[in-house]
């Protein structure tokens, strides 16, 4: 979405290439710029000096790992500050974003960069941009099927764009599999730090129940009578319960 379609549309406003700076932290020749120092020495080589307008692309901006100051004793600092001794890509794009000739576009994963992260950490100085699947609407236009049999495939397979613009039905549905596994299982999982087999229980319930309404405390009672998994509704609500709600 970022490095094709909005880069297509810059280029059709009349933005040439050597205005646009891609990063890319997933990929092995950008791998140096995980270290946020470096990153940001990279992005201001490229538009100080100039006038013109750039605009700045960085995927995957989870990756980027703290890097210790060297310039602060630690003795000097609190406990409730020790966050302050390090530098991380909050910092380096703080201050990037006071560049006038620079915009930035941000992407990461859902498990590591949730709104509330981005809300407390840009507060007034960034917008989140939230992508949804296509409405029933925005599939039809596309599908290339009479209405009814456009709502069936709907039903089933969602309005994921590659989902959709996928014909092959095997495909298609590996897809949807791969995405539930990598989005939903594996950010649940490093978000909040549990087993995966236990957010598989939680989803084998949920799935079970499709149509009733349900809440944490239904869930940890089940999952503790069926699976024996010696949960409470608080980890329910913090885990499995709002992330499917969220989702």
């Amino acid at each position: 979405m970022l490095f094709r379609l909005f880069k297509e549309h810059l280029h059709q406003q009349g933005i040439d290439d050597n205005q646009i700076i891609e990063i890319a932290l997933d990929r092995k020749q950008h791998e140096v710029m995980r270290n946020p120092n470096t990153l940001y020495q990279y992005v201001l080589e490229k538009i100080e000096g100039h006038s013109q307008q750039f605009y700045l692309f960085i995927d995957e901006i989870q990756l980027s790992y703290r890097v210790k100051r060297p310039d602060v004793d630690e003795k000097q600092v609190p406990e409730e500050d020790q966050e302050l001794l390090y530098t991380t890509f909050y910092d380096v794009l703080s201050d990037l974003m006071t560049r006038r000739n620079l915009d930035i576009y941000v992407t990461g994963s859902n498990s590591r960069l949730l709104s509330k992260d981005i809300a407390t950490n840009f507060r007034d100085r960034g917008i989140e941009i939230r992508l949804h699947p296509f409405s029933f609407a925005e599939f039809y236009s596309v599908s290339e099927l009479d209405k009814t049999d456009a709502w069936e495939e709907y039903l089933i397979y969602g309005g994921m764009p590659l989902a959709v613009l996928e014909k092959d039905t095997r495909e298609k549905e590996a897809y949807l599999t791969s995405l539930f596994e990598r989005v939903f299982v594996a950010d649940t999982v490093e978000r909040y730090r549990v087993t995966e087999s236990y957010v598989d229980d939680l989803l084998d319930v949920l799935a079970s129940n499709i149509g009733g309404l349900t809440n944490p405390s239904k869930l940890a009672n089940t999952l503790n009578s069926v699976r024996h998994a010696g949960t409470t509704n608080k980890t329910e609500s913090k885990t499995g319960y709002k992330s499917i709600r969220r989702r």
